[in-house]
């Protein structure tokens, strides 16, 4: 009785340890590097994101980047001239939960930004919406992409900065 509960154990031991090897080598790569143009305040920004797996179809991503935008004037009166424009540092961060099939997922969460500089308003808080294509039994390689919407909760219509509610990200995963 004793052996064959010993041999079951090693037996099941030795299928579960077969199965954890043949996991998917894209969820295996939970950081992920990001250029992304628009769409969080900052015309371009840089950002480091980290990704938790939840299932094969499910994950978390939580964000944090550098960016820059531009203080934007609009002249009305054709007799003085405008102020020149000035750049701004942002600091875009977001969570969103992910849930798709095979590399498309549908992304939604909330973020915001921070933006240092001469502004009235310091901090946008936003809903994310996006597409992303996450790479797969390395069919992309380490590649991703997303295009996502985002408009803050206090309007699309700042003082001070141009917002673009669209972004698209570019990244890399190691």
């Amino acid at each position: 009785m004793n052996k064959i509960l010993l041999i079951s154990i090693i037996l099941i031991s030795g299928y579960k340890l077969i199965a954890q090897q043949e996991q998917n080598s894209a969820l295996t790569l939970k950081n992920n590097v990001t250029l992304s143009f628009l769409g969080n305040g900052s015309f371009m920004s840089l950002d480091y994101e980290r990704l938790f797996f939840l299932a094969p179809n499910k994950f978390i991503s939580n964000s944090f980047g550098i960016g820059g935008g531009s203080e934007i004037e609009f002249c009305l009166n054709g007799s003085s001239p405008c102020s020149s424009t000035k750049g701004l540092l942002t600091v875009p961060h977001s969570l969103t939960a992910n849930w798709g099939r095979n590399r498309h997922f549908f992304e939604f969460g909330i973020g915001g930004t921070i933006v240092i500089g001469n502004t009235n308003e310091n901090y946008f808080l936003y809903p994310i919406l996006g597409w992303r294509i996450q790479p797969n039994k390395s069919k992309l390689g380490r590649n991703n992409f997303r295009l996502f919407v985002s408009v803050p909760f206090s309007g699309i219509e700042t003082e001070d900065i141009l917002w673009i509610p669209i972004g698209i990200s570019y990244g890399v995963l190691f």
